[in-house]
């Protein structure tokens, strides 16, 4: 199956992120076709909501305060060398916890490409399978933090308001990029509203 898209890469800023996201959750294998850039064809293949996300680049060798930088609502993606890739994972796990979803993606457009998504907590075993795993070029794209209490009820504010004066679709996507909060989280909840 192939995913095609007329608006340029497919997963950015379009919904093909759902379907690329069951095929993940179907544990179907998916190959990005490379653009110009890795950050781009990775987080095509991620299958996380398209709406934003940060390009971080490659990690200071003092990952602590970098790591603090990286708790935004909205995926985060990462350039790693081989050599420090496992450490990353690791230092990933321990600041966000086991259940936030990370993409690794290895040898982008090469013969030996992979794209895998799990949890941090599957991370280091992934990469720990094989030696083979631990060369090459890598793009982990880290997922959206998922969204906190109070974050989410200061959005849904916002979302109740423009929905006196907008469709669903609308408030959402407005609401969303005012507060932060995932568009997906918050159509959903307008849908529920509007009924």
């Amino acid at each position: 199956m192939a995913l095609i898209s007329d608006a340029g890469t497919p997963g950015i800023s379009d919904p093909g992120a759902l379907l690329v996201a069951a095929a993940h959750r179907e544990g179907l294998r998916v190959v990005p076709v490379a653009g110009p850039s890795a950050a781009t064809a990775a987080f095509s293949a991620a299958g996380f909501d398209g709406g934003r996300f940060l390009f971080a680049g490659f990690l200071p060798a003092g990952q602590k305060k970098a790591l603090e930088d990286l708790d935004v609502p909205w995926p985060v993606v990462l350039y790693e060398a081989p050599h420090r890739v496992r450490a990353t994972a690791r230092s990933l796990l321990e600041r966000f916890g086991p259940e936030r979803e990370i993409v690794i993606a290895r040898e982008l457009s090469k013969k030996f490409e992979e794209v895998a998504r799990m949890t941090l907590a599957d991370a280091p075993a992934w990469l720990d399978a094989g030696a083979h795993r631990q060369a090459g070029e890598f793009v982990l794209v880290l997922g959206p933090a998922a969204p906190k209490a109070d974050d989410l009820a200061a959005a849904e504010r916002v979302l109740d308001i423009l929905l006196e004066k907008m469709s669903a679709s609308d408030a959402a996507k407005l609401a969303a990029r005012i507060s932060g909060a995932p568009r997906n989280v918050l159509y959903r909840s307008a849908l529920k509203r509007s009924k």
